[in-house]
C-alpha cells in the first residue's frame, strides 16, 4: 500500500484533490489508519485513478464519472460519449467563429489603407468577407449568431431543433459506409423537402456525421409539432432498393430562446442536452 502523500506525488496531483475525490465518491482509500487518519492506496486505486483522469480529460464532470464507474452500462456510456462529442463540436464552432473574425481583421490590417485605425474600425473589419479556409463555415456561424441576436433583441420567437439519426453506427457496420452516405443524403433531402413549403424563417444546416440543425422563427409549440411530423417522415424514407429491412429513425432536441441564453452556442448546447435526454428515454 502507498500513503496518500506519495500516491499523490506519483500521480502528479494534490492530496487535496484525493480528499475531494473521496468526498464526492469517485475514489476511496483502501485503508484508513484509525489512529493517525492516514489514508493508503494500492494498485487497484492506481487503475481507478487513471480512469478518472482519463474521463476528466474527455470533459466528464465528477458526478458523471461517479455514475460511469459505479454503474457502468455500455449503452449509456456510448450515449454519453456521443453527447460529449457533440458538445466538443459546438465548442469548436465558437472557436472557428473567432478564428474567422481574427483572420478578417489581420487580412484588412495588412492592406495599405490602414491609417487611423481604432477599435471601431477593427470591429467593422471583423465582419468583412475574406478568402480564408474558414470563411464558409465562419459565415454560416455568423449568420446563426445574427439571427439569434435579432430575436433576442426584438423579443421574437427563435427555436433550434437538433436532429440525430438513431443507431446510425449500426448502419455503417451492417451495410457499409457507402450505404451510410446514402442514408445521410436521403435524410437531408427529406428534411429539405419537408421544410420547402414554409422556407421563410427556417434554416437547415447539415452537420458532420448524422446530425442536422434547424432554426425556426416560430414558437416552441409550433416547432414541436413540425418536428414530430418530420421525424415520422424520416421513418418513411424508402430504402427498399438497398435492403428491405433497412429502416431509419431519428430523435430531436428542441429548445426555444430564453433569457438564460447569452449566445447561440448556449442554445445549441441546451438543444444537444435535450437530444441526449430524449435518446436515453427512447433507448
Amino acid at each position: 500500500m502507498i500513503i496518500i502523500g506519495q500516491f499523490a506525488k506519483d500521480n502528479n496531483i494534490t492530496v487535496k484533490t484525493l480528499h475531494h475525490y473521496e468526498k464526492v465518491g469517485v475514489l476511496f482509500p483502501v485503508y484508513v489508519d484509525s489512529e493517525t487518519g492516514y489514508r493508503y492506496y494500492d494498485e487497484n486505486s492506481q487503475e481507478d485513478l487513471v480512469i478518472i483522469l482519463f474521463l476528466k480529460e474527455l470533459g466528464f464532470s465528477l458526478s458523471e464519472i461517479k455514475s460511469a464507474i459505479n454503474e457502468f452500462d455500455l449503452e449509456s456510456t456510448l450515449d454519453l460519449l456521443a453527447f460529449k462529442l457533440k458538445n466538443l463540436r459546438n465548442d469548436n464552432e465558437t472557436v472557428e467563429s473567432r478564428i474567422y473574425k481574427i483572420e478578417n481583421i489581420l487580412s484588412s490590417l495588412h492592406t495599405p489603407s490602414k491609417n487611423n485605425i481604432d477599435w471601431k474600425g477593427i470591429v467593422k473589419m471583423s465582419k468583412l468577407k475574406t478568402e480564408t479556409g474558414n470563411y464558409g463555415k465562419g459565415q454560416l456561424i455568423e449568420s446563426r449568431n445574427k439571427d439569434f441576436e435579432e430575436a433576442k433583441d426584438n423579443g421574437t420567437a427563435f427555436c433550434l431543433a437538433v436532429i440525430d439519426l438513431n443507431n446510425f453506427d449500426k448502419v455503417n457496420k451492417t451495410y457499409g459506409y457507402n450505404v451510410g452516405d446514402i442514408v445521410l443524403d436521403r435524410t437531408y433531402s427529406e428534411i429539405k423537402s419537408f421544410i420547402k413549403d414554409f422556407n421563410q424563417g427556417v434554416t437547415l444546416e447539415y452537420k458532420s456525421g448524422d446530425e442536422y440543425h434547424l432554426t425556426f422563427t416560430k414558437s416552441s409549440l409550433e416547432v414541436s409539432m413540425l418536428i414530430s411530423k418530420l421525424l415520422d417522415a424520416i421513418v418513411q424514407v424508402d430504402y427498399s432498393d438497398i435492403a428491405d429491412e433497412l429502416r431509419i429513425s431519428a430523435t430531436a432536441g428542441i429548445v426555444s430562446i430564453n433569457k438564460n441564453h447569452k449566445t447561440y452556442s448556449d442554445l445549441l448546447q441546451e438543444a444537444s442536452i435535450e437530444l441526449y435526454k430524449n435518446k436515453s428515454k427512447n433507448r
